[in-house]
């Protein structure tokens, strides 16, 4: 799998690099950890800090366009992200009952904060 960085633009309101990645020479659409770590290794960022968008692959070509975004620490990740697009990066599967539990759980903190 070669990797090849297209575009590369600084979002310094959310504190992330949005990056365009053109991937070659594959035989199957890489999973997004395998993406992940390809592209933490080539910018030299931490892979706890990377995001993986979308990957798209062409019928008949051996390769894909990926968008991912790298942010400056894994917090500002977790603030940022959507919560699905994060837990996909780092290859975490919830089962739709743990998601309502997840989200529910979120809901009644804020509402605990204000008393």
């Amino acid at each position: 799998m070669k990797i090849e960085i297209r575009g590369r633009r600084t979002n310094k309101l959310l504190a992330r690099d949005e990056i365009e990645v053109s991937v070659k020479d594959l035989e199957k659409t890489p999973s997004r950890l395998e993406l992940k770590k390809e592209i933490a290794h080539k910018l030299n960022a931490p892979e706890d800090c990377i995001a993986i968008g979308s990957i798209s692959q062409h019928f008949g070509f051996k390769g894909a366009e990926c968008t991912a975004h790298v942010y400056e620490s894994k917090e500002k990740l977790q603030k940022t992200e959507l919560q699905h697009r994060a837990d996909k990066s780092f290859g975490i599967s919830r089962s739709k009952g743990a998601k309502q539990a997840a989200s529910s759980a979120r809901a009644e903190v804020p509402a605990e904060g204000k008393k």
